[in-house]
């Protein structure tokens, strides 16, 4: 099979929304997590912003003051992406968990679909 990114990522988004529906957060986060993440890079090649930059951009605002300033977007990236990353990675001996909200995946879902 050969697909193009962009319709990959609108399949994985498609799945996703009906996981969603279906109550399958998990599922729907892993999927939404990778749909937004390849429309991301379309969107960064294509020379416009991707909707995470976008949301971190304006709550660069509210991150703590002593944090500096270029940090600050890293910090919102890192809030913003959490659920997914735990989702995908086990990158430390004592995260045997994964807690999943319907929040998570909306929120994803609602980065992508933008895109």
């Amino acid at each position: 099979m050969i697909i193009s990114k962009l319709d990959a990522a609108m399949h994985q988004l498609n799945l996703a929304i009906n996981l969603f529906l279906a109550g399958d957060y998990l599922g729907s986060l892993t999927l939404a997590g990778a749909a937004e993440d390849i429309l991301g890079g379309l969107c960064w090649a294509a020379g416009k912003p991707a909707s995470a930059d976008s949301i971190a951009d304006y709550h660069e605002k509210d991150v703590d003051p002593t944090v500096p300033a270029e940090k600050r977007h890293g910090v919102v990236l890192t809030v913003l992406n959490r659920a997914r990353n735990s989702a995908k990675h086990a990158n430390r001996a004592d995260e045997n968990t994964i807690e999943i909200d319907q929040i998570h995946p909306l929120q994803m879902l609602m980065r992508a679909i933008p895109m």
